[in-house]
């Protein structure tokens, strides 16, 4: 069986080609970012609606990945409250209601932009 010599199909011309692999990986990328950033926001919203405003103004999520939100807090004193009392009831009313965070963990650190 002879092999065929010529140019190669490009996908993106409509060709019936694979993809180039830089291609796809460029989409995976892209992708991603989008997907962490809907979360992100999405996880924002979630801690506002979960910890009210007044807590709201003073903490700030910090970083959200791998199912872990992690929360930036302004004073020592309500880290201690909030990690000490009232972690658990947060991390259950974040994974509840019309829209659950899928969150496994909350991690409370010192130093929130309020």
């Amino acid at each position: 069986m002879a092999r065929r010599r010529g140019k190669r199909r490009d996908a993106k011309a409509g060709g019936d080609g694979p993809e180039p692999i830089g291609d796809l990986v460029k989409k995976i990328v892209k992708g991603s970012a989008r997907r962490g950033a809907r979360t992100r926001e999405e996880a924002e919203a979630k801690w506002v609606e979960v910890v009210g405003p007044e807590i709201a103004a003073r903490t700030s999520v910090t970083g959200y990945d791998r199912r872990v939100l992690r929360i930036g807090v302004e004073s020592s004193a309500l880290l201690a409250e909030l990690a000490g009392f009232y972690k658990e009831g947060i991390l259950e009313s974040l994974q509840s209601g019309e829209r659950p965070l899928p969150v496994v963990d909350v991690r409370f650190e010192l130093g929130g932009e309020s």
